[in-house]
């Protein structure tokens, strides 16, 4: 049986947010596959954590401090001066972190960790999500790992900080992003990219590491044989800045072209954000059986203006044959950007407002869509196919 050290820095207890979903799922292929996984995330007292282990996707589940304070006992002398000096430097010049390199996100008591779980269980295979965490393997190396190094990179770092810091950010510094994004990355044997964008790029510039384009995968579910739905069009997203932006461009652009009688549900800690308040759209917050809520839903949106790796709330609705109505961002990382049908690409206000009437109001066009939805899914979002991806890369490499 293969030991695997699983590095993913969020504590959480349920899949709330897209990123939990590819944890999930990719914990799931390594379970039936007969792996033994352990996990390594920082620690947040206000949240249970004990989802992973409940569901028998983890073998155990250790946890760091998220303060960058050395760990007791085992930093001193100068090397306690060098962290004394960095995080007073980080304090008084605030502006300075993340604008040339990315920010340095390890902690000792992560290091520590780290080698201590290497010389107590010898893993074969390390996976790390995000790359500001790839120093990782540099250390469980100094702890005598020999095995395969994954990275399982999610987003591109380097546009999600020329989003958050410009336009303060100089292109020489975009540069120096890119650079380091890049220089982390080297580290690793494997290097997964949700997005297909993303596989393009790196695997041009990093020829001695091995690239797979690895999308979200969900299994396809069975379509509900009731056609009476609870809402019309659904959205559901967590608080993050780009769910945030598109739903209130969507209200403030689209929404005032739509006929009142639409119903218009808004999921997830995205209402906690938003202030718009009409009779037919319906802010329900945090909704625990997902499932139920997208069966009860005709179509789903997503209107993102930004953002990078995948939209993966685009994949669950197409893997219930759901049809979903996008801007262009929505089809970040598909293999293909202009799908046939399922997922219909519009960036104007009035086209869209004009897609969402057609689907609400034209039967046999509805249904054309949600057959779309289901081939395009089955060609490309599928869990059969991307476990037999994965074992190539996992089973066929033993």
């Amino acid at each position: 049986m293969k030991k695997v050290l699983y590095f993913f820095p969020i504590k959480f207890n349920f899949p709330t947010d897209g990123i939990y979903t590819r944890i999930i799922t990719v914990l799931e292929y390594l379970k039936s596959r007969g792996f033994k996984v352990d996990m390594v995330s920082f620690d947040n007292s206000a949240i249970e954590g004990t989802y992973l282990v409940d569901k028998g996707l983890v073998n155990a589940m250790h946890y760091v401090s998220i303060s960058k304070k050395p760990y007791p006992g085992k930093c001193v002398g100068l090397r306690f001066i060098q962290w004394k000096l960095k995080n007073q430097y980080s304090k008084l010049f605030p502006k300075h972190i993340g604008r040339v390199l990315l920010p340095d996100l390890m902690t000792d008591e992560l290091i520590h960790k780290v080698k201590e779980l290497q010389v107590m269980y010898n893993y074969d295979t390390l996976l790390v999500t995000y790359t500001y965490w790839a120093d990782i393997v540099m250390h469980l190396r100094a702890a005598g790992f020999i095995g395969r190094a994954i990275i399982d990179t999610t987003d591109f770092l380097t546009l999600q900080q020329y989003y958050t810091h410009r336009p303060k950010l100089s292109f020489k510094q975009v540069g120096e992003f890119f650079g380091k994004e890049i220089e982390q990355m080297s580290q690793y044997h494997d290097i997964w990219h949700i997005s297909y964008d993303e596989y393009l790029l790196f695997s041009n510039f990093l020829t001695s590491s091995k690239h797979f384009y690895i999308p979200q995968f969900f299994e396809e579910k069975i379509p509900s044989n009731v056609a009476c739905f609870k809402y019309d069009l659904l959205f559901i997203g967590s608080d993050n800045l780009y769910n945030v932006e598109g739903i209130e461009w969507f209200l403030k652009e689209v929404y005032p072209l739509l006929e009142k009688n639409l119903k218009i549900a808004l999921a997830g800690n995205v209402c906690n954000k938003i202030s718009f308040e009409a009779p037919n759209v319906f802010k329900l917050g945090f909704v625990e059986d997902a499932e139920a809520l997208l069966r009860g839903s005709k179509f789903t949106l997503c209107p993102l203006k930004r953002g990078t790796g995948m939209k993966i709330k685009v994949i669950e609705s197409l893997s219930y044959g759901i049809p979903v109505v996008s801007t262009r961002k929505g089809v970040d990382g598909f293999l293909n950007k202009q799908p046939s049908g399922g997922v219909l690409v519009i960036d104007s206000a009035v086209q869209m407002a004009a897609q969402i009437k057609k689907l609400s109001t034209d039967t046999v066009y509805y249904d054309e869509q949600c057959k779309l939805a289901r081939e395009l899914f089955r060609g490309n979002f599928c869990i059969q196919k991307n476990f037999g991806l994965l074992d190539e890369i996992f089973i066929g490499a033993s």
